[in-house]
């Protein structure tokens, strides 16, 4: 009798979003966003200020950072020179999940080895062809090559096998929490995310930081790409759809979180998602 030695997947990749790689300009800024999928963003060449939730990462090249799910995650370039950068964005399972969650690490000779293996063959796939310059980048999308289903087994493997072997044998990155501005901006992301179910405003929040209005809106501006108070709305909406997939109904999702109105709860979540919450509600149950 033969008894086989069961493998537990402890990571695996269900699905594909994003793949490409980016030549940025000096100074290029991008202004942020936030998914329900993991990111992974690694730096091929130069440098970037990376934000994500309220850590902030001035990373080098053949440094990485994970991004996981509902993270709002935003970068810019602060040198004088072209910043070169691989990013790919999955679905994500598996009970070492939660081990690379603001996972950030500067990768070993091996691992930087793995990830342009998994570069060349994206390219060998096809996924090439698609090059373009958009808003001070120049973008080389690797999407098409995960329609052949022999490749997109082969990256799928590849990918998983790759974070298999980073998520403890690697060199953290030590976030930028000794400098003045970034220190502020994390204490005051801190305390909009303690004070989620409320509505602080922005005097309230500078108070709090021990700062200025002024000095406070230009480091929001500088590290998240955007005012106060859209910052604290994405917050709230970020819970919302944690609270929404959780069971809780729209109105007690809009009345836990300060909103006025459940119908101004439901214009805001549209006008930021794409979907009022009914269709959200919906959509997510259908997957």
């Amino acid at each position: 009798m033969w008894n086989p030695i069961i493998v537990n997947e402890l990571l695996k990749i269900d699905g594909f979003y994003s793949a490409f790689e980016g030549v940025y300009d000096s100074n290029y800024t991008f202004s942020g966003e936030s998914h329900d999928f993991w990111e992974m963003f690694y730096i091929l060449d130069g440098c970037a200020c990376v934000c994500a939730d309220d850590r902030i990462y001035n990373m080098q090249k053949n440094e990485l950072i994970l991004h996981k799910p509902m993270e709002l995650h935003k970068f810019h370039i602060e040198n004088n020179q072209k910043t070169h950068l691989f990013i790919i964005s999955f679905d994500l399972s598996g009970s070492l999940c939660e081990h690379l969650k603001n996972k950030v690490c500067r990768l070993l000779p091996e691992h930087h080895k793995q990830l342009c293996e998994i570069m060349r063959c994206l390219r060998k796939a096809g996924g090439s062809e698609n090059t373009f310059r958009l808003d001070g980048a120049y973008f080389t999308d690797y999407l098409q090559a995960f329609s052949h289903p022999v490749y997109a087994q082969i990256l799928k493997n590849m990918l998983e096998n790759f974070l298999l072997s980073v998520y403890d044998n690697s060199t953290a990155v030590r976030a930028a929490d000794d400098e003045p501005e970034a220190m502020v901006y994390g204490t005051a992301v801190r305390c909009i995310n303690a004070n989620v179910h409320q509505w602080l405003s922005a005097p309230e929040i500078a108070k709090y930081c021990g700062v200025s209005l002024t000095y406070l809106k230009n480091v929001f501006s500088k590290y998240a790409g955007m005012g106060i108070h859209k910052y604290y709305l994405n917050v709230k909406l970020h819970q919302a759809v944690l609270m929404l997939n959780e069971g809780a109904s729209v109105t007690q999702t809009a009345s836990a979180l300060n909103f006025s109105s459940q119908n101004y709860f439901s214009v805001v979540f549209k006008r930021e998602t794409g979907f009022s919450p009914t269709e959200y509600m919906r959509r997510n149950s259908a997957v």
